[in-house]
Formats: structure tokens, sequence, C-alpha cells
């Protein structure tokens, strides 16, 4: 039985509070860069201000920057562990605000309420709220972990909810990592990394939401699963103990940053040795194959960061001066874009549609989210609003428009510089 001690008095409070095979530091440095690196490939990943997405395996590309409200009191609790009382976003509204409605649901259907759900630990100057978490096989919209070609889909995902205990916002220099740990696999080789992971994150009213993505750890439930948040790039040796002797995971109270342990209680009977030990030895090919190509990834990500540096600044103009009046002007509507939706009974529209020239077999682009929020900034006047992606330039610029329409339905659809675009050649 696992050590439940000091859980009891935990428990009346969350109760009474409730609403009704080992990288070296440098490869998990450069994956990161690599993540970092894609968000100029993201559909809109030079409009919106406060959010952003990481990659601790393949590269992923999420098409959604968000903004949420909250409220937020606070309750101090024993023993170094409190609880929260004010209104943050439940896991299931996370998900909702990064567009995934299937995932929404996944967390929405979760029965079992795992041990330290709503629990909330403050270290190192700020406070971490566990959200929720759920495991299985297809229950996102968005699976990541592998190449396009061999997607993962068998994913646990996580979410967070940060904030800092001084009420101040966060900056680009801010850095965190959340990963699930597994009792009696040392936690430098097994984290998020090595466990084909990715995350998304968004700020509002100074509280950072994180929704994480990793292989299926409920293969392992018959160990202790932890969940590690840290003020960190990635994983880092001195902020955690590893007993060897029995497989135990703990934080060192000596750090002074960052370093909050959630232990997750999952279901034991879904634990299965044999697909765990699968699981692993695919992410280690995995892993070993990313390798082999580090070397030539590295040379073209330099590459890459000098063109971008390049065609920033046309693009940056471009945008500036595009408004509503001059967009006819400026820009081509893609037709085949083209597209008019009423929202469905959570309020939402996605729109999904194939740029010219890529295959529409697998490389559908979509877009949209709460209807509410797509026009909580209009743009020329309260009907229409916009966002906007690129790649390597002018040439790549898609620009996205959002009509509100008098019955309640949203028309879409995408321009491209006139003058300027491939998607016209």
């Amino acid at each position: 039985m696992r050590d439940m001690e000091n859980r009891d008095m935990d428990n009346v409070l969350r109760q009474s509070l409730a609403p009704t095979y080992k990288p070296d530091e440098s490869l998990n440095q450069w994956i990161l860069r690599q993540a970092q690196l894609s968000a100029g490939d993201s559909a809109q990943g030079i409009l919106l201000e406060g959010a952003g997405r990481k990659g601790w395996g393949r590269k992923c590309k999420i098409a959604y920057v968000l903004k949420a409200a909250v409220f937020l009191l606070m309750l101090t609790g024993v023993s170094g562990t409190v609880y929260a009382a004010w209104r943050l976003y439940t896991a299931e509204e996370t998900a909702l605000r990064v567009n995934d409605s299937k995932l929404a649901k996944a967390f929405r259907e979760e029965t079992g309420q795992q041990a330290g759900q709503g629990e909330m630990q403050s270290y190192g100057g700020y406070q971490v709220t566990l959200l929720g978490v759920v495991s299985g096989q297809d229950i996102s919209e968005y699976p990541m972990g592998a190449c396009t070609e061999n997607i993962q889909a068998d994913r646990t995902y996580a979410a967070v909810a940060i904030r800092r205990e001084d009420g101040g916002s966060f900056t680009d220099t801010d850095s965190f990592f959340v990963s699930p740990l597994i009792q009696g696999y040392d936690p430098v080789s097994y984290n998020a990394a090595t466990l084909r992971g990715a995350a998304t994150y968004f700020e509002e009213e100074g509280v950072l939401y994180w929704l994480i993505n990793c292989s299926n750890v409920e293969y392992f439930a018959d160990h202790r699963i932890y969940l590690c948040v840290t003020d960190t790039d990635f994983y880092k040796t001195g902020l955690y103990n590893y007993d060897e002797t029995d497989g135990s995971i703990s934080r060192r109270e000596e750090y002074d940053g960052l370093n909050a342990l959630f232990e997750l209680e999952l279901d034991a009977e879904k634990a299965d040795p044999a697909a765990a030990h699968a699981l692993l030895a695919e992410n280690r090919a995995a892993t070993e194959n990313e390798s082999v190509a580090e070397n030539e990834a590295a040379a073209e990500l330099n590459v890459q960061e000098e063109t971008a540096e390049r065609s920033g600044g046309a693009v940056s103009d471009f945008l500036a001066e595009l408004t509503l009046h001059n967009l006819e002007e400026k820009c081509v509507l893609l037709e085949d874009t083209v597209q008019t939706l009423m929202p469905d009974e959570e309020g939402m529209v996605n729109f999904t549609y194939c740029l010219p020239g890529n295959d529409p077999s697998y490389q559908n682009d979509s877009t949209g989210g709460q209807v509410s929020w797509l026009f909580r900034h209009p743009w020329g006047d309260d009907r229409h609003t916009w966002s906007a992606g690129s790649g390597e330039g002018l040439s790549d610029l898609t620009i996205h428009i959002y009509t509100l329409n008098d019955d309640g339905s949203v028309t879409f659809g995408v321009y491209v510089p006139r003058d300027a675009s491939r998607y016209l050649e």
C-alpha cells in the first residue's frame, strides 16, 4: 500500500474547499530550441501575445494561442501544502481553451479523482495547482510525440496552473518544466524529454496554464507516479532525490527554487508491465533516430534562424499597415478556404482547410475556438477579427479573417499577400 500519511487532513481540506538510455542536457536544450523555432510554422504563431508551446520529444504544431479569465483568492493549508479556494480553470476548461474538445471530454468523463488533484504546492516564490490528469488512446484532437507518419496517440495529459506568490506577471525569461516521473526509473533518464512529451501554455491575469502530454504512464500504475513542476527548461539534477533502494522520488528541501512534486493515484488495475516495456523500447528507438539526425538538424537550424531574422521585418511591416479597409487591395482571398459555421453547443467553431499546393490527405490546417474568445478583440469593427501565420516571410504569410454574422454564425477565409504569396503561383 502506498504511503498515505498526512493525507487525511489534506483530504478534509480539499473536500471542504471543493466547489460542490539518458540524454545529456545539451540534447534537451537543442530539442527545446527546435520546438521554439517551430513556433514560426504555427498557423497563428506570430499573432497573439501571451502563449507558447514546448516539445521535449519531436517538434509539435499547435495552432491556437489563447487567453482565459480567472478569479483569484488564496487559502494557506498545513504541512507546506495549500489548496485552491479561488476559481481557476478546470482541466476540462483548459483543454477547451486550446481548442481540444476531445481532450476536454476525456477530462470531464474522468470519474476517478486522482489523489492530489486540486492540490496546490508553494515553493520558490511560485504556487502550482494540479488541475487534472487523464490517460488513454486517441483522447485528443492533436496526438503528438512522434513524427507525423507515426503519431503516438496513446498518451497521458496533465493540466497545471502556475502563479507568482507576489502576484506579478511572467516574462520571457521565466522557464518551467512539467513532467511525470515514475518510481523505480531514474528521473534523469525517464521524464517528459524521453517520454516524447510536448506542451502548450497560455497566461491570463498572472496565471500560467500548462497542458502537457507524453507517452501513457498509466501502464506503470503499479508504481508510484509523480508529476514534477520546476522553474527550469528541462529536468535537472539537484532538484529531486532518487532513492535507488526503493525507487522513490522526493523533493530536495534545500533547493530554493520551484520543485513541486505531486503524487498521482492512478488505477493500479490499468498497469501493464509488458506494454510498459514495449513503450520504453519504442521511445528509446525514436530517441536514437533523432540523435542520428542531430548534427544535420543543428546546421539547418542556423540557416533557418538567419532566414527568419531577415524575413521577420518584412512580415511585421506588412501586418502593421494592414487594415480592414485596405485588405482587398493588399491581399487576395483564397476562395476554397471560405466557409460558414454555426457554433456548437459549447459555443465553438472549428474550421478545417487546405492551402494551395498542400496535399489535402495529410496537410489540412485547422483554426477556430469559442466565438466569444475569437471576437474578444474586434478588428476594424465589432464584426471582424483576424489572426496570421508565417513560416519564412511574406511568401508564406496567411491572414485568417473571421466575420460574425447576424444569425450568430461565423464566416472564415484565408487571405494572402497579393504580390508575394507562393499560394498564388
